[in-house]
């Protein structure tokens, strides 16, 4: 017990509810941070492939393991007729308003398509887009938000 004694002991429990907000808030900043690595990838001349991890059971033997496996990552942005790069935000399959009745981003080059993600990531990590996601995210039965 000498050894428990140098440590500080407390009582403490685990909180095992997510917030649904930082849930959301923390998948819209990992699909940025692809983008961002997508953008970069292009940038120096390389493809770009998101790796995710599946588990898959043999059925002859019933033994579960994981396989890596690559996974396309569509391009939120692309050039304009007028050569501009327009980005849109999209959480899943839609896209988020940004402002009222605007939905996309235009820059001039991938310089500035890189800044405008990060400025993208970092307001919504503060929550500045939650009201966007609230938007575009359906209700569950119970009235509880997803």
């Amino acid at each position: 017990m000498q050894t428990l004694a140098t440590l500080k002991l407390i009582s403490s429990k685990q909180n095992r509810i997510t917030n649904p907000i930082m849930s959301r808030r923390n998948k819209l900043a990992a699909k940025i941070a692809e983008q961002i690595s997508l953008v970069t990838a292009q940038q120096d001349g390389r493809v770009y492939t998101a790796k995710r991890t599946k588990s898959v059971t043999n059925r002859d033997t019933g033994v579960t393991h994981t396989l890596e496996t690559n996974v396309r990552v569509k391009e939120w942005f692309w050039t304009a007729d007028n050569g501009k790069i327009n980005l849109c935000v999209r959480y899943g399959s839609k896209v988020l308003s940004l402002a009222k009745d605007k939905n996309a981003i235009e820059v001039d080059n991938k310089d500035e398509l890189l800044n405008a993600l990060n400025l993208i990531k970092n307001a919504v990590v503060i929550g500045e887009l939650d009201a966007a996601i609230l938007a575009v995210t359906r209700p569950l039965k119970n009235g509880a938000v997803k």
